[in-house]
């Protein structure tokens, strides 16, 4: 059984890698028009960081305990690389800047959307205003 589930697991990281890919074909453009494609480093960081994390976890469920084997154990399937992802995985969502503050930066250079703390600030003001006017 824990065979098909490896045969099973390879497929779908086959399928997953061809299939989906974000749009990073357009940064050499951009870096080539001298502009910073700040908006597309931070798709890709996110789009990787979360794609790797669901195939992680995937990776566990399908493997079941054996998944939780580290690489000194003769039964740890693909020599305990699972584990290492699994425990790593979380780090890539914080590292070069978590992925809240990354779609931030999508929000306000890709979209054109004011930035967080001025919305707030606003809200506050108004908050404040009618507080007192009251």
């Amino acid at each position: 059984m824990a065979s098909m589930r490896f045969v099973f697991f390879c497929l779908l990281l086959v399928f997953a890698g061809s299939c989906v890919q974000p749009e990073s074909k357009t940064s050499p453009r951009l870096i080539d028009q001298g502009e910073v494609p700040t908006k597309e480093a931070s798709e890709l960081k996110i789009f990787a960081s979360e794609f790797r994390q669901k195939m992680v976890d995937m990776g566990m469920q399908l493997i079941d305990m054996y998944g939780q084997l580290n690489w000194k154990s003769k039964w740890a399937p693909f020599k305990g690389e699972l584990e290492r992802n699994y425990r790593f995985v979380p780090v890539e969502k914080f590292g070069g800047g978590t992925n809240e503050i990354q779609r931030d930066i999508i929000a306000q250079r890709g979209l054109g959307l004011p930035r967080p703390d001025k919305v707030i600030m606003k809200l506050v003001e108004k908050w404040m205003a009618q507080r007192s006017s009251s």
